[in-house]
């Protein structure tokens, strides 16, 4: 296995999801990649003032560094975090597809994150990984 992809959004699932992929990724002595899929369709939605893309990547890498952080020592472990974007009507479900098509043997996901449907037993993102990822996925509780 050459690459584990992980999605998160900052939530305790996807922690969860996270801590999971750098256990897999010791037993497997690979990478884990660690993405943030930033939708703007949020900020078209819902905000006045869009903020810059700037400002915006320091938000999500800001998220991304604190999943990483929290996960304490994870020296013997290649980690590396990528901030995405997308605009489309899949949202982050397609920056998922994207990464595991390009570059993941394997994603992993949380079955629910910060969404607008947090009761949902799945989330959107990981019902539509399970769909159509061409690579195994694994969706933590």
């Amino acid at each position: 296995m050459s690459k584990i992809i992980v999605g998160t959004d900052g939530s305790e699932c996807a922690q969860r999801a996270l801590r999971w992929a750098v256990n897999e990724a010791r037993l497997r002595a690979c990478p884990v990649h660690v993405i943030y899929a930033v939708d703007w369709r949020v900020f078209k939605e819902a905000v006045f003032i869009t903020p810059s893309q700037k400002e915006v990547d320091e938000e999500a890498q800001g998220v991304l560094d604190r999943a990483v952080a929290d996960l304490g020592d994870v020296s013997d472990v290649d980690v590396r975090t990528r901030v995405m974007h997308v605009d489309d009507r899949h949202g982050p479900s397609t920056v998922m597809l994207a990464a595991a098509d390009e570059e993941g043997d394997l994603v992993v996901v949380g079955t629910r994150g910060s969404g607008a449907v947090k009761g949902a037993l799945i989330g959107s993102i990981s019902h539509r990984l399970l769909h159509f990822a061409h690579c195994p996925v694994v969706v933590i509780p």
